[in-house]
């Protein structure tokens, strides 16, 4: 929540500075039409199916905190990751400077 305040404070400090009327007229509109309130979120059943599934974890106990639930990730992504060591190019028999080249030769 400090979060959100910290950003509207920061938007009315810009509003305050703020001496165009046209510019304060078109945010006036663009606050005004914007339904942001009212507007309701529609959940897929999938979505339903999946709070429903925390609901019933967190009443049978099974929650685990933050920091051990980060350092399950961690261990996870050391195991699992995709990452690897770059593989460097292996050299080529380029031809020296003033060697002909022919492709074929070889």
């Amino acid at each position: 929540m400090a979060q959100i305040d910290a950003i509207r404070n920061g938007i009315i400090d810009k509003l305050l500075a703020i001496s165009d009327k046209d510019y304060l007229m078109a945010l006036m509109h663009l606050v005004d039409n914007s339904d942001l309130q009212n507007e309701k979120i529609k959940l897929t059943k999938e979505q339903k199916l999946m709070l429903e599934m925390s609901e019933t974890d967190i009443q049978n106990g099974r929650l685990i905190s933050q920091s051990d639930l980060d350092k399950s990730d961690l261990e996870w992504l050391k195991k699992n990751s995709l990452h690897t060591e770059p593989k460097l190019p292996t050299p080529l028999n380029l031809p020296s400077r003033g060697e002909a080249c022919d492709p074929l030769s070889k």
